[in-house]
């Protein structure tokens, strides 16, 4: 039963949407209309612009997302429809939305929470080492390929730490009632009595005819389609920290330098090994309770104090330590900072062997036995010659680049009709790319310097393009500057009728095929309802249908059926089906076959909690939309006024 709650989530929601609303009414989506003179802007919020190259980028990002999720089934085509990119658009407007609530109400968020927040990214504790050091390294490698510095990405978090507080209070109020459960239960339990009569596709092929006519017809119509947008070949230069690391070398006499004037970093602290035995007195517990414990402690310490050898023994039967009482109270080896203040000062006061007094702190009391002692010692430099050599590097790698960067900014600019002078300067290699474009292509890689937003924008202009200047050294990232010169320029021109009959003659053929197809089914449909030819109409086998995806039964097919009024049986009706066929269904009966569990309601509950959370945020946005006065324009201006269609 559940796979299809998870299965079926838009579903899922339309259901209770039909419960708990009726009187929402969806409206169809529309195709794109022709661009406004607006082309700039995709939309504004509250007179603030989107402007198109933010939403080029937000598309651009969402691929490299899917692309990383999805790997070899990555699809292209999966972000090139309307839906799609309406949805993308959508996101936009809503953080807009909220970045404005978080202005109106004043919210903050400090420096230190962000700083948490960043740590707790997978992808960014991945980056601590084995021995507990975090390589920068790493972390400007995962920024640069996201086009980010540091203070961009601290930027975004604190943004997304922000809108939590406002969407948090909202999604976390809803309640689910039981009887709504059992409602919605019922209904995804409830199967279906079926039998089916196929109208085939491959019937009406040889019916279908397009004429040269038609097809100039759409053509002349559709040229916005059939456009090569303008293209570049481009050279460019990247000067980065590791176009630069090549022409650096550390000597030896400056790694025993750096090591000598800075042993303390390559000390290993002194670490003691305690074991020891608690008795809990929290401390918030009663004056009283705190009284038993510490004469419990003493009593224990007294023992301890007669017969240090049974220390182990006594931890074993005594101590209300979970994690160490069952190993005689042994903590094994700790540095200082590994335990709290109290137990710290008396552990690192004590002789080895020797047992304390009474130690107390937040958990209670402690008797604590000092078992050995590894003394501070200083790594010897063979062990650290690789790691001062690469911090070493570093430092004189930045140090040349940000010498070389105003240079290469100025070069750049002031021999602006090569990029040679800046190559041969800071010996750059210059790179060529061919066929670049405005917006690059959906699999095309974000992290190549040539598709980055702000080098397109660069090299889109008419002094790169028409008069063949080089661009403004670019910065994409954390010590990385990009600049580019236009080599070739194609405007945008109109692929020829001849190259792209073919294509036009499927598209149409499909679509008369569809027109037949779903003319004859209607016909055959209503013929059906009527009665007039139900007795004479020969169905396939009869079989039950459930909510769920099954091979036997396209998904098409089982919303359509789950659609139909079965007030009045038997019921018929019709759908197109993802082949493309046309299938009629008849409905005889219907009936919930099994009884939800009540871990199955406990499920559907979380799950109900969640999708209510979801309406309660995309209410609370539709009225922000509505009292800052959302405008879409050019392809959005119809799409995004409407509601998605039932289903």
């Amino acid at each position: 039963m559940f796979d299809f709650v998870r299965n079926y989530r838009r579903l899922m929601l339309l259901l209770l949407l039909l419960l708990i609303f009726p009187s929402f009414v969806f409206f169809g989506l529309q195709s794109y209309k022709t661009l406004s003179e607006e082309t700039s802007d995709v939309a504004k919020v509250a007179g603030q612009p989107i402007r198109q190259i933010e939403f080029d980028n937000a598309v651009r990002q969402q691929t490299q997302r899917l692309q990383e999720q999805m790997g070899k089934n990555y699809d292209a085509k999966i972000l090139d429809t309307p839906e799609a990119k309406a949805g993308i658009l959508d996101g936009l407007v809503s953080e807009r939305l909220m970045q404005r609530e978080v202005e109106t109400k004043h919210l903050h968020v400090s420096n230190a929470a962000v700083q948490t927040a960043i740590g707790e990214i997978p992808a960014v504790k991945a980056l601590f080492g084995s021995d507990g050091k975090f390589s920068v390294e790493q972390y400007d490698l995962l920024l640069s390929a996201q086009n980010l510095t540091r203070d961009q990405f601290f930027a975004q978090v604190r943004n997304s730490l922000l809108i939590q507080q406002v969407v948090d209070p909202i999604q976390t109020s809803t309640i689910v009632p039981a009887t709504l459960v059992n409602r919605l239960a019922n209904l995804i339990d409830q199967r279906r009595e079926v039998a089916e009569l196929l109208i085939k596709r491959s019937d009406y092929i040889a019916q279908a005819k397009v004429t040269p006519d038609a097809v100039q017809k759409y053509y002349d119509a559709n040229q916005k389609k059939y456009e090569i947008p303008e293209r570049v070949k481009l050279e460019y230069l990247v000067l980065s920290s590791d176009a630069l690391a090549a022409s650096v070398s550390v000597t030896p006499e400056a790694i025993q330098e750096y090591y000598n004037n800075n042993k303390n970093r390559y000390q290993v602290a002194e670490q003691r090994r305690a074991s020891h035995i608690l008795i809990a007195a929290p401390a918030d517990a009663k004056s009283e309770d705190r009284e038993k414990a510490k004469a419990k402690a003493e009593a224990i310490l007294k023992k301890v104090k007669a017969n240090p050898a049974d220390f182990a023994k006594l931890a074993k039967e005594n101590s209300e330590d979970p994690g160490s009482a069952a190993n005689g109270g042994d903590l094994d080896y700790l540095g200082k900072g590994a335990t709290v203040p109290p137990f710290e000062k008396a552990l690192f006061a004590l002789q080895e062997n020797q047992i304390s007094d009474l130690v107390q702190s937040d958990f209670g009391y402690h008797i604590i036995q000092l078992t050995g002692i590894k003394p501070a010692v200083i790594k010897p430099l063979e062990t650290v010659r690789a790691e001062i050599d690469a911090e070493l590097r570093k430092q004189m790698v930045a140090k040349k680049f940000s010498e070389s960067a105003d240079g290469f900014t100025n070069t750049v600019y002031e021999q602006a009709d090569s990029l040679e002078p800046a190559a041969n300067k800071y010996g750059l290699k210059i790179q060529t790319a061919e066929n670049v474009t405005r917006v690059p292509p959906l699999n095309s890689s974000a992290t190549l310097p040539f598709n980055n937003a702000k080098v397109l924008a660069a090299v889109f202009t008419d002094d790169v393009l028409k008069k063949k200047h080089n661009t403004p050294a670019v910065e994409i990232g954390t010590n990385t500057l990009v600049a580019a010169r236009a080599v070739e320029y194609q405007p945008t021109r109109l692929r020829p009728l001849a190259e792209v009959t073919e294509s036009i003659k499927a598209d149409l053929l499909k679509q008369e095929v569809d027109q037949l197809i779903r003319k004859d089914g209607e016909v055959k449909l209503a013929e059906l309802q009527s009665k007039s030819q139900a007795e004479n109409t020969s169905f396939g086998p009869v079989k039950w249908v459930g909510r769920a995806a099954t091979p036997e039964v396209d998904p098409v097919a089982v919303d359509a059926l789950f659609k139909a009024d079965v007030s009045k049986l038997p019921a018929y009706v019709g759908v197109t089906l993802s082949s493309g066929d046309y299938a009629i269904y008849r409905i005889s009966r219907f009936g919930v076959v099994q009884i939800a569990t009540d871990s199955e309601k406990a499920q559907l509950t979380e799950t109900m909690a969640r999708q209510f959370a979801e309406l309660e945020r995309a209410s609370y946005l539709a009225s922000l939309k509505k009292n800052a006065k959302v405008k879409y324009f050019g392809n959005f201006t119809e799409i995004m006024n409407k509601k998605p269609k039932a289903g």
